[in-house]
């Protein structure tokens, strides 16, 4: 459980900004110790040191130039636990639950069979662990989709393995939209293509949108609404790339084979090296709030 604070900078010469917290209103002459110093940029804080639901939290930020200090009113906040978002949910694979190769889908609708990625510690319990070689999770047959949000955590250095293939590259030649493909962070991380060829890619070097370049955990959601246009990425939690794919009156994404860490047409090439956890496909555009919620799960 966190809190997300989010403030206007007025101020264009301070040389940082702290955040103050309190179980009680503040006096602005006596302010607590700051819980945390951030720099003259900032616009935003994650607050998730000890929050306890139901508790009423008082914030003020500070904008300081040397040993001059202007304060901000003061913002009142009561944590509330808020769920993770389940409607539409399509499947969800924790990672925990395995059984020889079987990797157990929490909606019981798509057991996955694993070919070769093996079970290691992930961000919650357990994740798996993907060789860059030829090791991916055979999804199966997702129902027709023409919206979805896909959500996972991924670890490792991004070498363009492919995270999520919808089905791109299967299926017979209709006008539909005929698959999407997530990879991770380093080169045209997401993809979508109809039948007939036409494609739609969003770049990070166009976007700002970068990943899987460290060796930390990473909150990563891609999604499309066929209906709007609208393609977006979030990236722990924040909006990082979005663009629009513009409905071409086609029919629903194909019934095809999905599969994590590798292609779906069992191509030889572009398979993830890295570690994934709870990876949730969803039937619907999830809000920014809905997808802050599933990132800020970390911290329950």
């Amino acid at each position: 459980m966190g809190i997300r604070i989010r403030w206007l900078d007025n101020n264009l010469a301070e040389e940082g900004h702290r955040l103050y917290r309190s179980d009680s209103p503040m006096d602005v002459n006596a302010m607590p110790a700051p819980l945390a110093l951030m720099g003259a940029d900032a616009t935003e804080y994650d607050d998730a040191d000890g929050i306890v639901p139901g508790q009423t939290y008082y914030y003020r930020i500070g904008a300081f130039v040397g040993g001059v200090e202007k304060i901000s009113d003061e913002l009142v906040m009561v944590a509330t636990e808020d769920p993770v978002p389940l409607q539409g949910l399509v499947l969800h694979y924790t990672m925990n639950s395995i059984t020889g190769s079987s990797l157990a889908d929490e909606t019981g609708s798509y057991d996955g069979t694993i070919s070769g990625a093996m079970q290691v510690a992930g961000r919650f319990g357990n994740a798996l662990a993907f060789d860059g070689e030829n090791d991916y999770v055979d999804v199966g047959a997702i129902i027709p989709l023409e919206t979805f949000t896909v959500s996972f955590w991924q670890k490792g250095r991004a070498v363009g393995g492919r995270v999520y293939d919808g089905g791109r590259g299967l299926g017979p030649l209709e006008s539909g939209l005929k698959g999407f493909q997530i990879k991770d962070g380093s080169v045209e991380p997401f993809l979508l293509e109809r039948e007939d060829g036409t494609s739609f890619k969003i770049h990070p070097e166009d976007m700002r949108y970068r990943y899987g370049h460290d060796d930390a955990w990473h909150h990563v959601v891609w999604q499309y609404d066929r209906q709007s246009g609208q393609a977006r990425g979030y990236v722990d939690g924040r909006l990082s790339a979005k663009g629009v794919f513009a409905d071409n009156g086609s029919s629903l994404l194909g019934a095809y084979n999905h599969r994590l860490g590798g292609p779906a047409n069992g191509a030889s090439v572009q398979y993830l090296a890295a570690e994934l956890d709870q990876l949730r496909l969803y039937a619907r555009f999830l809000t920014e709030f809905e997808v802050y919620q599933l990132y800020m799960e970390a911290t329950s």
